[in-house]
C-alpha cells in the first residue's frame, strides 16, 4: 500500500495517469487470501486518491494471464497452465467437467496496457477498479 502511494504521488508530480494491476476477486463465498487483501488496500488507496487528490490511475483486476498468441511464442514450460496441459497429454486425462478458464494472452494483456495508457480517456483513470477478464476457455478446448 506504501508503494502505490509512492508512485500514485510520483505520477501526480509528472501529470500521468498509473494503470495498477491487481488480481480477481476471489470466487463468492470464498475468503481473499493475504495477497488479495493487499490489492484490495492499494486499490482502495488509488480510488481515495482519485476522489480528495484527482490522481488518475485505473486499478486492473487481471485474470490469468498465459502464453502469447503471436507467431513463433514460445510455450514457457512453467506456465501453469502449461503444467496442468502437460501432465493430461501424459496421463492422456482431462477434467471432464463444464469448466472453463479465463485466460488472456500476455501478449494482448500488454496490448491492453499500451492502449490504455496512450490513448485511454480520462473516464478509465478513475481510481475505481475494474475486471479485466480473457476469453473463456472451455477445458475440453485446452487438452486438444
Amino acid at each position: 500500500m506504501g508503494g502505490t502511494a509512492t508512485v500514485l504521488h510520483l505520477a501526480a508530480l509528472a501529470g500521468a495517469p498509473v494503470a495498477f494491476t491487481s488480481t480477481m476477486l476471489p470466487l463468492g463465498g470464498t475468503a481473499p487470501s493475504g495477497y488479495r487483501q493487499t490489492k484490495a488496500a492499494a486499490e482502495a488507496v488509488c480510488e481515495r486518491l482519485f476522489k480528495t487528490h484527482g490522481v488518475p490511475s485505473a486499478p486492473l483486476q487481471l485474470g490469468d494471464i498465459g502464453m502469447a498468441t503471436a507467431a513463433g511464442s514460445v510455450v514457457p514450460d512453467d506456465d501453469a497452465f502449461v503444467i496442468v496441459l502437460k501432465a493430461c497429454v501424459a496421463l492422456g486425462l482431462f477434467p471432464d467437467v463444464p469448466w472453463a478458464s479465463s485466460l488472456m494472452a500476455v501478449d494482448q494483456c500488454a496490448s491492453l496496457f499500451v492502449r490504455l495508457l496512450q490513448d485511454g480517456p480520462a473516464d478509465e483513470f478513475t481510481g475505481v477498479a475494474s475486471e479485466v477478464k480473457g476469453s473463456l476457455v472451455p477445458w475440453s478446448t485446452l487438452y486438444e
